[in-house]
């Protein structure tokens, strides 16, 4: 069975069960690839955190609900649903906000960067030449 599906899934810990993360995505074996570079790159959120503490072979990957035939914010409210059930210790942001989801996803963003800094040296230097130029005063267009 291909695993490039929208689904909400789960990163659990097999001995602990209050270590559990809830997610969603559109394409399940693309996501854990992606946590795991995020893991073994040190990216510092609660999630990371405690998985490399913890040893990644000690958690899980489960697919939750296949939500192939939904959209996007029909699948941010199952997951924000069954984050809000079954209260994962690892979440630490809402998956949806029925308010301004385009607001979220900046605040999301905004907390990401700040945890990890380093994140943006993965696309170049164009970033921090922005931010240096925005430091000194400079006109950018």
């Amino acid at each position: 069975m291909s695993q490039k599906f929208a689904c909400i899934y789960c990163i659990a810990h097999v001995n602990k069960p209050n270590l559990i993360y809830i997610g969603s995505t559109n394409n399940f074996k693309s996501r854990c690839s992606s946590h795991k570079h995020c893991i073994k790159f040190n990216y510092q959120t609660d999630l990371y955190k405690t998985i490399n503490e913890e040893g990644i072979e000690n958690f899980n990957f489960q697919i939750l609900k296949d939500c192939s035939n939904l959209d996007i914010n029909e699948i941010r409210k199952i997951e924000q649903e069954t984050i809000d059930l079954l209260e994962p210790s690892l979440n630490k942001i809402k998956a949806y906000n029925p308010i301004d989801l385009k607001e979220q996803k900046r605040i999301n963003s905004q907390k990401f960067r700040k945890k990890n800094p380093t994140y943006m040296r993965d696309y170049g230097l164009k970033y921090r030449k922005l931010e240096l130029m925005k430091k000194n005063g400079e006109v950018i267009q």
